[in-house]
């Protein structure tokens, strides 16, 4: 313990005056520079972690994914800094988890199948926290995916806690310590983030494999990044399926480029739309809300034993119900709203009748419901708030 809590504050150091003195690094390689807040980060990560090998806390399962999560950052930084396709950043991504995936199959704590999901789960995790850092950073929100990775540690070091297990408690400890100076202290204006994305991705897998393996069901793991996962989902799709998407993407010109152009960050995420709505304060409370609801929720889940299928779907009705919310605010119509709403009632419905067959227990079945019942007040809480506000504005 007392190793974990050294090395831990070794990180929180070292990354707390790297990014407190990085408005001063402008003789640092222009590489290096671009990497921005991901590089104090990096440093506090690697700083704990020597700190935490000297003093032997570093187990072969810490070791073997704080590396990876490392390599694979990196890796991925190092091929945007040179503009490399997107296609070249996922396949370089999957050859390195593939890689510890294979050494992790062989040493005998992974069946080969859950060892090609964790490949597919890192490629994925890693796209999705990319995509939303370089929004939140283009959006003026820099502080925004360190806040989440925050919020995400604590709610792991609950969890392990309640296993216990010393080797994820040691390895929260040290990524919540090296990102929690990212979450508080304001980064300088302009820069390019390179580094931030692929490290929080990175850092996320290694969280999530770790607590995974220590007997966190699936649905747990994958609580903290339902709702940004869920909104760059929304958005994708967003793309291919209407007008202004797919002329935004045919801009880049032929179909190879246009692959390439797809998954990149725009404006569009749908929490940038709502902060161009409304105001980035309320997008910003909207998203770390919803994010917080997922990680209770996941907890309450956790307490109840409910099966990681079922738990899994009813974080998935909660991000589809953080997505109506959001579309409310961006002006959805009236109808298309009590369409929307009836469609969530019915899924509600389906995943109640789900967890009445599967588990039986009159609190879990009630589980969805509830949830539905949210998203319905919220949505109509915001109409008349939001039509308070507009009577105000004609009456002055």
């Amino acid at each position: 313990m007392m190793a974990t809590v050294f090395a831990a504050l070794v990180a929180l150091m070292i990354s707390g005056a790297a990014a407190f003195l990085l408005p001063s690094m402008a003789q640092l390689p222009a590489v290096l520079t671009r990497f921005g807040r991901g590089l104090p980060a990096l440093l506090g990560v690697l700083a704990g972690f020597v700190v935490l090998m000297v003093a032997g806390g570093a187990l072969n399962l810490i070791s073997i994914l704080l590396i990876t999560a490392l390599i694979v950052a990196v890796l991925d930084a190092g091929l945007a800094s040179l503009g490399a396709h997107r296609l070249w950043r996922v396949l370089g991504q999957a050859v390195v988890f593939a890689a510890a995936m294979a050494l992790e199959w062989k040493r005998g704590d992974l069946f080969l199948t859950n060892a090609a999901f964790a490949v597919i789960a890192g490629v994925v995790v890693m796209g999705v926290v990319t995509f939303a850092t370089e929004a939140s950073t283009t959006s003026s929100a820099a502080r925004l995916p360190a806040q989440v990775g925050v919020l995400t540690a604590v709610y792991l070091a609950v969890i392990a806690l309640g296993l216990p297990n010393p080797g994820l408690l040691s390895l929260i400890a040290l990524v919540g310590a090296a990102i929690l100076p990212g979450a508080v202290l304001a980064p300088r204006g302009g820069d390019t983030e390179l580094l931030l994305g692929p490290l929080l991705g990175g850092l996320g897998w290694a969280l999530g494999m770790y607590a995974w393996l220590a007997n966190a069901s699936p649905a747990m793991v994958i609580a903290p990044v339902m709702i940004i996962g869920v909104d760059v989902c929304w958005t994708l799709v967003r793309r291919l399926t209407t007008a202004e998407g797919r002329a935004w993407m045919a801009e880049a010109g032929n179909w190879w480029r246009i692959l390439d152009r797809w998954p990149q960050t725009g404006d569009d995420l749908l929490t940038q739309r709502v902060a161009a709505a409304s105001s980035p304060r309320s997008a910003h409370g909207w998203l770390l809300g919803g994010t917080a609801i997922c990680l209770a929720l996941g907890l309450v889940e956790w307490q109840l034993e409910i099966r990681w299928l079922l738990a899994a779907g009813v974080l998935l009705l909660v991000g589809v119900g953080w997505v109506l919310v959001q579309q409310t605010i961006i002006g959805l119509p009236r109808a298309d709203l009590f369409s929307w709403l009836a469609g969530v009632t019915v899924l509600a419905g389906m995943i109640a009748l789900g967890a009445r067959m599967i588990d039986g227990r009159s609190t879990v079945t009630a589980l969805p419901i509830a949830v539905a019942a949210v998203v319905w007040v919220a949505a109509l809480a915001w109409i008349a708030v939001s039509g308070r506000a507009k009577g105000a504005v004609l009456e002055a």
